[in-house]
């Protein structure tokens, strides 16, 4: 961490660790609450280090963990997503299921 920077970069990964493990346990409200405070660290971060040492080639190899970390966050976030999506598939294919038995079932009570 640079003397002018008071944000330290294991923050960051700290960071989106807990965002990712809120991901996981499937915690979305607290998952953008985090990601929220996340970006907000990340973007002073970057720019106290811009202005500490003139841009950021100094933390190429840092930032690259910290991109891979946010990629693996962000498949969990679209795994979860395709997740959810089946799940509500079935629910409706079940509705439609029950609504058409219930009605074929009326129809032949009423003949």
């Amino acid at each position: 961490m640079s003397a002018k920077t008071e944000i330290a970069l294991d923050d960051l990964v700290s960071y989106t660790d807990a965002v990712a493990a809120a991901i996981s346990a499937g915690d979305w409200q607290h998952a953008s609450e985090i990601e929220a405070e996340r970006r907000g660290l990340l973007e002073r971060y970057i720019a106290a280090e811009r202005k500490a040492h003139g841009g950021l080639e100094h933390l190429r190899d840092e930032l690259a963990i910290l991109i891979e970390q946010s990629n693996r966050a962000l498949g969990q976030v679209h795994h979860q997503r395709r997740q959810v999506l089946l799940e509500a598939s079935v629910l409706q294919r079940g509705r439609e299921a029950t609504e058409a038995y219930a009605d074929n079932r009326a129809a032949g009570e009423s003949e």
